[in-house]
């Protein structure tokens, strides 16, 4: 008998301290929602079926209630880097890989999700790598195939992290030209936050 495939599925590293902001950021007004839940929003309406937001033991989301279709990992040592937070969504996302795992970061409010969409559409055609730029920038979400996905566990943070994965996948990472400030604005800053909400 034939395995089903498995639907998209988001990993959302959330795990970070904020700290050139000044407050938790992911909180924060966004339009009727908040920087985190804009997040979401993209990428659930642009066609993931599930999230997984990997958040800090004692971070600004603790008490935090996702929307559906949204879970929540831990990661114990977030101090470890992204890697570190995308290991433990995977784990929280149980057996068998998600085709294809998407990786964004949480303060990516203004991403669209018309552009998920057709980055899904981009990926359903050839597999492999796909990555959004937008002119000179390579943003997110990261499209990553189950072979792909399978050399995560066996990277270290000092070897690059996904940075090595589009290293190692470079013949089959396909670079999508995207309109979409949203894929590489992010909200590190106050001046950021000012510059782009909307």
């Amino acid at each position: 008998m034939m395995k089903s495939p498995r639907l998209p599925a988001a990993i959302v590293p959330a795990a970070g301290a904020s700290t050139r902001m000044g407050r938790p950021k992911l909180l924060l007004p966004w339009g009727e929602s908040t920087v985190v839940e804009a997040t979401l929003a993209a990428l659930l309406g642009g066609g993931v079926a599930s999230v997984v937001v990997v958040v800090a033991p004692e971070g600004p989301l603790g008490n935090w209630s996702p929307p559906a279709s949204v879970s929540v990992a831990v990661n114990a040592d977030p101090a470890r880097g992204m890697l570190s937070s995308i290991l433990a969504g995977l784990e929280a996302l149980g057996p068998g890989a998600p085709d294809p795992l998407l990786v964004c970061p949480a303060d990516l409010p203004a991403l669209r999700a018309d552009t998920v969409v057709r980055l899904l559409a981009v990926y359903a055609d050839r597999g492999g790598v796909v990555v959004p730029r937008r002119g000179r920038r390579r943003g997110h979400p990261l499209l990553i195939s189950p072979s792909w996905q399978a050399r995560m566990p066996g990277l270290a943070a000092a070897d690059g992290g996904l940075r090595r994965i589009l290293e190692l996948a470079a013949g089959a990472v396909r670079e999508v030209e995207v309109d979409d400030p949203g894929t590489v604005y992010d909200v590190d800053t106050p001046e950021d936050y000012e510059r782009l909400r909307p």
